[in-house]
């Protein structure tokens, strides 16, 4: 018992020397740290920095969302004088406010007004709707009704014999200098009017200009399908609509008139996935304009080549079939950039398993020795 009694105070004893005794110091604790020394006295030569004016803090200030006004966003850039088309607007949704709708109406003053209704601002922050685009010729403006605030919404409609005041374009769409909407109208080629138009006069004269290159030079590793080709250039692409670019180019020619106008449509329309049938009447557009300015030149179609993608083929050759037969049938001569640079499998090809989305190499100078061939007829 007394042997038990001892070996509990040694015990004791040694659980109240591990509890008071302090650890050992270790080296890294008694080394000093390594501190920068700051230059206090080179900081108190610097002058204050005078704030008057700033604004303020983006943490201090509640956030300010800016709203667009309501505006057209999609109209057509090339329209029969007997269709019905629509004009697609916008509005950023301001007016709405929480459990309370806002009531609105749209139209063509005199004509009838279109009613309609915003949701709710937490419901969507903008809204889409459609109107119906005029038929008649000349400037016309909406006017959009939300509430108490009314907008004007201008576009411009020309006949593609009169003077054209394409300018530029505004997501993918023809705008004039003041960022007008245009549109332009044409006969349908079924129509006699249409006929006519689709045959320049014989009367005409072929002007004695440059050859032009219009459209798509079709670019791939830094260089394209025009480089070294006596001509003029005049690039008109877009990567949504490549045909509206053409019109604001041809708006922009000036005299001398091209002796030859090669248009080269290339591929950009169906890279995007934007690409209707509409782009065919781009090809009747180019006709009437010289047309009315009284000349003749010779009116080339580069017909694309279908692109190396295989979910871009099957469109890609109904597209060319529609070129083809609307270019024949106007009486332009056609040079079939496929036959010319062969399939985009070799023609496009850079390494195994690597293409450009246009010819390179030796099917490249095909297609330029085929432009400077028929820009000698």
């Amino acid at each position: 018992m007394r042997t038990l009694a001892l070996c509990f105070l040694i015990l004791s004893g040694m659980l109240h020397a591990a509890e008071t005794d302090p650890a050992p110091t270790t080296t890294a604790e008694t080394e000093p740290k390594n501190e920068k020394l700051v230059n206090t006295a080179a900081l108190e030569k610097i002058p204050p920095i005078d704030t008057t004016g700033w604004p303020e803090s983006p943490s201090k200030v509640p956030g300010k969302y800016i709203w667009d006004e309501p505006a057209f966003t999609h109209w057509p850039g090339i329209v029969y004088r007997d269709e019905d088309r629509n004009v697609a607007f916008m509005i950023h949704n301001r007016f709405s406010r929480q459990g309370k709708l806002a009531e609105g109406a749209i139209g063509w003053p005199p004509g009838e007004m279109r009613a309609f209704t915003l949701p709710a601002t937490e419901d969507a922050l903008r809204v889409s709707g459609l109107t119906p685009l005029p038929k008649k010729m000349g400037k016309h403006t909406a006017q959009l009704k939300v509430d108490e605030e009314s907008f004007d919404l201008p576009i411009c409609i020309i006949d593609v014999n009169e003077e054209w005041v394409h300018a530029d374009l505004k997501n993918g769409f023809p705008v004039d200098k003041e960022g007008i909407p245009v549109v332009l109208r044409i006969e349908r080629p079924e129509s006699q009017a249409g006929r006519d138009a689709g045959i320049i006069d014989a009367i005409g004269i072929r002007p004695e200009g440059k050859a032009v290159l219009l459209g798509d030079p079709m670019e791939a590793l830094g260089s394209d399908t025009w480089k070294g080709i006596d001509a003029q250039r005049v690039e008109a692409t877009n990567q949504r609509f490549p045909h509206h670019a053409v019109m604001v180019a041809l708006a922009k020619m000036q005299a001398p008139w091209p002796r030859t106008i090669v248009y080269s449509p290339g591929n950009q329309a169906l890279f995007a996935r934007s690409w209707t049938q509409e782009e065919e009447r781009i090809l009747q557009v180019i006709e009437q304009r010289w047309k009315a300015l009284g000349v003749k030149p010779k009116l080339v179609l580069a017909l694309p080549p279908v692109p190396v993608q295989s979910y871009l083929k099957e469109q890609a050759k109904e597209r060319r079939d529609l070129l083809r037969r609307s270019a024949i049938f106007r009486g332009w001569s056609i040079l079939d950039l496929e036959k010319i640079a062969g399939p985009a499998e070799e023609a496009n090809k850079v390494a195994e398993a690597a293409f450009t989305n246009y010819p390179i190499g030796e099917a490249r100078k095909r297609i330029r020795d085929a432009y400077i061939e028929i820009l000698k007829r």
